[in-house]
Order: C-alpha cells, then sequence, then structure tokens
C-alpha cells in the first residue's frame, strides 16, 4: 500500500519533481500569484523579514570591501528612472551597501543579467543567469535567479555546467521609500 501510494505521488507530480530534479524549480505553488511589473518604479519598496543576506549578493556585482552582505536583513529599492534601481542593503546596524543597477523590463519582469564568470575560478567554475525581480498579489518582492553554474569536480576533470533556479520571496515592509531612501551625492 505504501509503494502504491509512493507511486502515485510521483505520478501526480512528475513535472515538479522533474524540475526540482534538473535544478530548474518552479516558484512554490503556496505563494500568492505574481502581478506584471512593466517599470523600476512597479518595484519601490522596502523589503524585509527574510533571508535577504543569501540574496542581496546579486544586487551588487561588485561586492564593497570590507562588507558582509550576509548581514543584510532589509532591501531598499527606489526607481532612479524606469530602467534604473537604486539599492541600499541595511542590516541592524545600519546602512551596509548602496548600489544603483540598470535594469531591463519585459514580458511583466524587471530583470537584470549577472556577470558572467565562468571560467573564471582557479580551478574552473563560475556563473552566469539572470535575475527576475516580480511583485505578488501580496505585494512582495519574488526574486527568481535562473543561472547556470559550472562546477569544478576534480584535478584531473572538466568543471560541468548545471542550470539552478532559486526563488526568494521578501515581504513588503514601507511601500513608498523616497523619504526613507534619501540619495547621498557622490
Amino acid at each position: 500500500a505504501g509503494m502504491a501510494k509512493l507511486k502515485d505521488n510521483i505520478v501526480s507530480n512528475a513535472a515538479r519533481l522533474k524540475a526540482r530534479a534538473s535544478g530548474r524549480e518552479e516558484m512554490p505553488e503556496a505563494w500568492p500569484a505574481l502581478i506584471s511589473v512593466t517599470s523600476a518604479k512597479d518595484l519601490e519598496g522596502i523589503y524585509g523579514d527574510w533571508d535577504v543576506g543569501s540574496e542581496t549578493f546579486v544586487f551588487f556585482p561588485v561586492r564593497p570591501a570590507g562588507v558582509n552582505l550576509m548581514m543584510a536583513n532589509e532591501l531598499k529599492l527606489r526607481a532612479l528612472t524606469s530602467t534604473r534601481l537604486l539599492i541600499i542593503a541595511r542590516g541592524k546596524n545600519g546602512e551596509l551597501a548602496r548600489g544603483e543597477l540598470d535594469v531591463r523590463c519585459e514580458n511583466g519582469a524587471v530583470f537584470f543579467s549577472l556577470p558572467d564568470t565562468t571560467g573564471q575560478s582557479p580551478h574552473g567554475g563560475g556563473s552566469k543567469g539572470t535575475v527576475f525581480l516580480h511583485r505578488n498579489t501580496a505585494k512582495d518582492l519574488v526574486v527568481e535567479r535562473d543561472q547556470f553554474i559550472e562546477e569544478y569536480h576534480n584535478t584531473s576533470g572538466p568543471s560541468s555546467v548545471e542550470p539552478h533556479r532559486v526563488w526568494k520571496r521578501a515581504p513588503l515592509k514601507v511601500s513608498s521609500p523616497t523619504e526613507a531612501l534619501p540619495v547621498v551625492p557622490r
């Protein structure tokens, strides 16, 4: 009976299990539905209460020296233009990093490319891909990181390039960060 139940579960969830096994998971079904975003302005807000640190690095292609982005617990997004975002990562002790990011807007999402670092590791390895920024009906920021990761296996063998898709979401804390995000002159 247990094996029959397992078989039924596998058959009914075949597509999801295949996507997970290939490293290209779909957005979790329990999450609120995505809504269309057409410009950087649609993403403005202060987001937090998530595992921001593990995803914050994708917003900063050049890592700020001496800054541990894993300590970020809040992300502030402000549109400078329809295709340029100001991004501020904050931790419990204040601002950790600030940067600007050029984005593109198509098919209901705002997105940008990750730097191509394939083959740049001393032993082989690296990654390339795209980060899609969405909003959902709960007004969360939904980050879809779709990339290929080049993994180095050993000193005598070649590396392999594996597809990965990671989904993260951060609840909206403040919807209009204009006052909360002063632009500091450079």
